[in-house]
């Protein structure tokens, strides 16, 4: 497989999972801040803003309206909804050989509906339908990749991109958190169940522990759980076995690099504790899942994409 396309679907995948992401923020978040008071209100639209990873810089004051703007419309925002299913699209695009007839037309749906939808209809009414919309329609299309397309390399390279992006974004906002979580600063009932909506976890985890709100249980949910879809740990496996199922590089001597990378990441986790990883430092343990993902990019991109051409030609 050409590595131009093995790039445009690794980023297609990111893409429409962090638009997705995006909106569940927004969705968890939107009618918690219409019932909290103006300070409480200014410190969720602080951690809305940090778990995006790359915070927005913009030129009024954060409030909502300003928030919901720059999210859904503003494409200056990499985070926001219109920027990543435009560059999904354009990806998608490129490589519309590789992608089955039914994924184009639900990506390309999905493009037209979020480019028809008007900044002047957030003055009207709060954007929860469209979100939903949004996150429908990005539904639909993973459920048309995995019916339609031929579970082969350009399959799996969609999954690493999905898994990778999914695990930085959950480590990410359990690191917003992390304080608060720890136990060295409050945080009120209804904002650990907007954590656990953005990450799509909520009814997961009351099937799992009932009613019982503790920072320790959340956080062994949406960190070690290994079998909620949006947990770090099923993430990063899923990651590693996609990873595993690609065909061997080692002529270029990075294949098992990147497969020791995925390998320790999955260790690391799969043989901790919460207790250890709060007692240790639950922010610390997060910036190293962290900081082990943006490895992992880089050694994917190295291995699969920017190689010199040089290097996978026989001697």
């Amino acid at each position: 497989m050409l590595s131009r396309v093995a790039d445009s679907l690794y980023w297609m995948a990111r893409y429409l999972e962090r638009a997705e992401q995006t909106t569940r923020l927004l969705d968890a978040n939107i009618q918690l801040m219409l019932e909290q008071k103006p300070h409480a209100v200014e410190r969720q639209l602080r951690r809305i803003n940090l778990s995006l990873g790359t915070p927005l810089k913009l030129e009024t004051r954060l409030s909502v309206p300003a928030l919901e703007h720059a999210l859904i419309f503003d494409t200056k925002v990499s985070s926001s909804i219109i920027s990543c299913v435009m560059a999904a699209r354009e990806n998608a695009r490129q490589v519309r050989e590789q992608i089955s007839s039914e994924m184009w037309s639900e990506l390309n749906g999905l493009y037209h509906f979020v480019k028809r939808y008007e900044a002047d209809d957030l003055e009207q009414e709060l954007p929860l339908e469209f979100l939903s919309e949004v996150r429908r329609n990005i539904s639909l299309f993973k459920g048309e990749t995995d019916a339609t397309m031929s579970h082969g390399e350009e399959w799996w390279f969609l999954q690493i991109g999905r898994h990778l992006e999914r695990a930085v974004n959950t480590s990410t906002m359990l690191k917003v958190h992390a304080a608060e979580l720890s136990g060295t600063a409050d945080i009120e009932h209804l904002e650990l169940l907007a954590l656990l909506r953005s990450c799509n976890a909520f009814e997961a985890y009351l099937k799992r522990y009932t009613a019982e709100f503790s920072a320790e249980l959340i956080v062994e949910f949406l960190l070690l759980n290994p079998q909620h879809p949006h947990s770090i740990l099923f993430s990063v496996r899923r990651l590693a076995d996609s990873i595993a199922a690609l065909p061997d590089v080692s002529t270029r001597g990075q294949r098992s690099r990147v497969e020791r990378l995925a390998g320790r990441l999955v260790a690391t986790l799969s043989y901790s504790s919460v207790e250890e990883m709060m007692n240790s430092g639950l922010d610390t343990a997060l910036d190293n899942v962290i900081r082990q993902c943006a490895q992992l990019h880089a050694g994917i991109h190295q291995a699969y994409i920017d190689y010199p051409i040089e290097s996978s030609l026989p001697a």
